[in-house]
């Protein structure tokens, strides 16, 4: 998944878009075992992994 699509002025300045777009991205990528999301908050990374098979989130954060 995109940055691009999804951060954290987006989700601010246009919320329901930014939900359809994280939507259609999982949507197109339901084949694979597992999703990567990288996420800024503007001022720090995570890195979100998503299990596809199990629906189990892990979340690495540097800090």
């Amino acid at each position: 998944m995109s940055p691009l699509l999804v951060n954290q002025k987006l989700i601010n300045e246009s919320y329901k878009e930014t939900c359809q777009n994280m939507y259609d991205s999982l949507t197109r990528q339901n084949y694979k075992s597992y999703i990567f999301i990288p996420y800024n908050f503007g001022y720090h990374w995570i890195l979100l992994i998503l299990s596809v098979e199990t629906g189990n989130l892990i979340v690495f954060d540097s800090m």
